[in-house]
């Protein structure tokens, strides 16, 4: 009988992974989330042309091509907090995407992905090269979900800002939701760094 993609982790397989992982170069400094929520809803980052109408005398004649706007849209996680399911405690967690302190020691500082470019998509859809302010502080995002049957995996992965990181209770269980917006196009992944 064909098995499901499940949202809770089964045993060691099946199940959302979400992990966070920081610019160091030969070891980079991540946490990592499992099988507590639902697939995140990440909307990448396009770049449009906006249409503008050309007036002859008040009368609109054609149009022209306006100014390009790029938005960076917000994307928020809420996950329940089991202690077998994260890589490390929420406080740290925290700090290592608010505060941007390692998840290790808590004192090392986090290095950003960002370059002081990204690559998002245009309104058909090709790769554009967007210069973004280097002091942007930005995450590498990676979310992957699970099947029992491991070639059917798949993912995402995208460079992003952290905004907040809130707690809240909801039916007698602790969660936590992590809010942020996409500054990368999304990447296809099977499995995570």
């Amino acid at each position: 009988m064909p098995k499901p993609f499940l949202r809770k982790a089964v045993g060691t397989s099946g199940g959302m992974q979400i992990q966070f992982l920081d610019g160091t170069a030969t070891t980079p400094l991540k946490v990592q989330l499992t099988g507590i929520t639902s697939f995140p809803e990440v909307t990448p980052p396009t770049i449009d042309t906006q249409d503008e109408l050309f007036l002859d005398r008040g009368k609109a004649v054609g149009m022209i091509e306006g100014d390009d706007a790029v938005e960076f849209p917000e994307f928020s996680i809420t996950f329940d907090v089991i202690d077998d399911k994260i890589s490390t405690n929420v406080d740290t967690i925290h700090d290592f995407l608010i505060n941007k302190l390692s998840p290790t020691d808590g004192t090392t500082s986090a290095v950003s992905v960002n370059t002081g470019t990204t690559t998002i998509r245009d309104a058909n859809g090709a790769d554009y090269t967007l210069s973004i302010l280097e002091n942007k502080f930005l995450f590498k995002m990676e979310f992957l979900f699970e099947s029992t049957d491991s070639s059917k995996t798949f993912g995402k992965s995208y460079d992003v800002f952290i905004s907040n990181f809130t707690y809240s209770e909801a039916n007698g269980r602790l969660q936590a939701t992590i809010t942020g917006q996409a500054y990368s196009k999304d990447t296809n992944i099977t499995a995570l760094s």
